[in-house]
């Protein structure tokens, strides 16, 4: 999820200057990184932890157990057979989306962007945003939306990414930034697309916007 370069001038560009916005996403991007630490950690400690268990009880540990090699050779195969193109990808992940099983969908969008050069990138971006909107990881898709905008600040999933974007700050209870997003959307947009209009509407509702 590398953004192009002047990415943060949407943060910088939302509060006239506003070092506020731009340290908050550069705080959700710290958080997630931290996050992903963490499970590396405890994933690291638990593999430890059934390792000096299995020792104490007399078992070899995994990697040492001859009966391992036919199942760890089987493994590429089961891989290669589930890999999805990036267009299968995104429109298996859509599906899940609109049935509302978001893990499935943020599961696809993070396939089709393993294929960074792929033109689905985009799209995969934005489907990883609604899909960690859609769970209420408000911190993480305030982040994926963000990423989306910057990839192509006038692509198709633009002006959705800055009314995503405003809605998760707002979940956030950062309404004063959700508010200086959608002031960037329809400074950018001001003709928004007919099919959200009245999303702008509620989201500047809800977010209490002058």
């Amino acid at each position: 999820m590398v953004p192009q370069s002047g990415g943060g001038d949407l943060s910088t560009a939302l509060l006239g200057g506003g070092s506020q916005l731009e340290e908050q996403v550069r705080r959700l991007h710290g958080q997630l990184d931290e996050g992903e630490n963490a499970r590396q950690r405890e994933g690291d400690a638990l593999r430890k932890s059934i390792d000096d268990m299995n020792f104490k009880l007399g078992n070899p540990p995994a990697a040492a157990n001859p009966a391992r090699p036919p199942a760890a050779a089987a493994t590429p195969t089961a891989a290669n057979a589930v890999r999805r193109t990036p267009e299968l990808a995104l429109q298996e992940g859509n599906a899940a989306l609109a049935r509302r099983d978001y893990a499935a969908a943020e599961a696809a969008a993070k396939e089709v962007l393993s294929f960074p050069k792929s033109p689905r990138a985009y799209d995969g971006q934005f489907l990883l945003a609604q899909a960690q909107g859609g769970r209420r990881d408000f911190g993480a898709a305030a982040v994926a939306y963000d990423d989306t905008y910057n990839r192509s600040r006038t692509g198709g999933h633009a002006q959705d990414a800055l009314l995503g974007l405003a809605n998760a700050l707002v979940g956030l209870n950062e309404k004063r930034a959700g508010c200086a997003t959608l002031d960037k959307l329809r400074a950018e947009f001001a003709t928004p697309r007919a099919d959200l209009k009245d999303s702008i509407a509620n989201a500047r509702t809800k977010a209490g916007c002058r």
